[in-house]
This record gives C-alpha cells, structure tokens and sequence, in this order.
C-alpha cells in the first residue's frame, strides 16, 4: 500500500487532473443548481399571473445546453487562465491569495482578446466587441471564483488524505512492533 501512496505522489499530472475534474464538476453542477431554481421560479411566477408554462422540454433541453457550453468554458477558458495564474504566481513567489486577481485579470484579458479577433474576423466594431467581452467576463467571474476555490480545496483534501494515510500506516506500523514486543513467544 506505501508503493501506491508513494506511486501517487511521483505522479502531479494525477493530482493536477483530479483537481481541475472535480473544479469542473463542482462548477458546472453549481450552474445547472442556478438555472433549475430560476427555471422553477419562472415557473411558479407563470402559474401565479395565469401566464403559460411553456414547454415540457425546456427544463431539459436547458440543462443539457447549460452543461455542454459550462463544460466547454471550463475546459476552455477556465483551465488555461488558472495554469497561468499559478505558473505566474509560483514564478513571483507570491502566496495563494495573489492567485485570485491574476486568475481574474487574465480572464478578462482572454476574452477581450477573443472578442477582439472576432469583432475583427465578423468586421464588428471595437466598441461592441470590448462590451460584449466585458458582459461575458463579468458573468464568468464568479464561475472562475467557484472554480478556483475548488482547485484549491480538492489540493488541501488530497495533502490532507495523504498526511491520514501516512499517519495511520506509521501508527499501525509502530503498533504492530510494539505489540511484538509484548507478546511471548
């Protein structure tokens, strides 16, 4: 059992994979939460000013949308920005907290940049390209707040589960001696 404790920790690309897994599962699973509740909402307003109640399938079909496009900007945006925040916060010797302003500077720096070279691409104005990047950066700041915080928290589970493992294997291991020790033979 210390070989795969000790296997786990030569391997940070694991370690680096599970975080941002679990930050993506925890990110897109809190905005399907969002959009259900204010889908019920909407709902019970309906059925409340006699309004119609729309759709069967739009509960699904949102939700499925909602995860496809979370997973996407996830994969996209969010992992990119977060790989360089802690690369640049590791290279400045900075502490965590630093991680967080860096993470949302260059998030909006991201997407003002796609939304230029497609303002461009599409023949836009530069206006409507640098307010549509700051709509979208204001609405996936606080996705990339959830999403860090999950990187971060799924880190100090797996330092901390690795710390009982070690503590408990040493515990039984000094037990077991002890109580050799003891025992007649």
């Amino acid at each position: 059992m210390t070989d795969r404790l000790e296997e786990w920790r030569a391997r940070p690309a694991t370690r680096f994979l599970v975080k941002h897994v679990v930050a993506t599962g925890v990110t897109v699973g809190g905005v399907l939460v969002l959009l259900a509740t204010l889908y019920f909402m909407l709902l019970v307003v309906a059925i409340l000013t006699d309004g119609g109640i729309g759709s069967p399938a739009t509960l699904p079909i949102g939700l499925l949308l909602t995860a496809v496009l979370m997973t996407g900007v996830a994969l996209v945006v969010f992992l990119p920005v977060t790989i360089a925040a802690s690369w640049i916060r590791h290279r400045s010797g900075l502490t965590y907290l630093y991680e967080i302003p860096i993470a949302a500077m260059l998030l909006v720096a991201y997407i003002l940049l796609v939304a230029i070279v497609v303002g461009l691409a599409k023949a836009y104005p530069l206006s409507s390209a640098f307010w549509y990047a700051s709509a979208v950066s204001l609405a996936l700041l606080l996705a990339l707040g959830v999403y860090w915080l999950c990187l971060q928290s799924t880190g100090w589970l797996l330092t901390g589960a690795e710390r009982m493992v070690t503590f408990v294997r040493r515990a039984r291991d000094d037990g077991s001696d002890d109580d050799e020790r003891v025992r007649p033979h």
